[in-house]
């Protein structure tokens, strides 16, 4: 450990040249990069309800402690007519065991070819959040979801 140096004014600077306060900055930034993690994924679809085709596009993550932030986009076409309930599960990106619904939470925006009424995010399945909505033809979802790391 350095040891501290007195100089003008109470201020007190480690032996190499940086103030006590800068070393505890360096110190705690240094404990945050190691706490923290971020990447990009192409999640696996599964458990289509009404869906045809899923496709999903590169989606960003960052974990920050034990939090993980989820957010991307999928297109994706249903089978049956607008006002069917259509859902798919995603997998995540750090897995962790989901037990109830709110465990993930989120939201999302449905942008259809005949018109969205809703979505919402859940999950009934141990690692993979569940994206549930009503839409009519071909849409683009846009979600965001975060989760606890257990």
């Amino acid at each position: 450990m350095s040891k501290l140096a007195p100089i003008n004014k109470g201020i007190q600077v480690l032996e190499n040249g940086t103030n006590f306060l800068s070393g505890v900055f360096l110190r705690w930034l240094k404990d945050l990069e190691k706490r923290t993690e971020t990447g990009s994924y192409v999640p696996a679809v599964t458990n289509l309800v009404n869906i045809s085709v899923a496709t999903p596009y590169s989606t960003y993550w960052s974990r920050v402690d034990n939090v993980v932030n989820v957010s991307g986009r999928i297109d994706a076409s249903i089978i049956n007519g607008s006002g069917i309930i259509s859902s798919f599960s995603l997998s995540l990106p750090v897995k962790t065991s989901l037990t109830t619904s709110e465990s993930l939470s989120g939201s999302c925006v449905l942008f259809a070819g005949d018109g969205g009424t809703g979505c919402r995010l859940g999950t009934d399945t141990a690692d993979c959040s569940g994206v549930f909505w009503t839409f009519g033809g071909v849409s683009e979802l846009y979600y965001n979801f975060s989760y606890l790391l257990k």
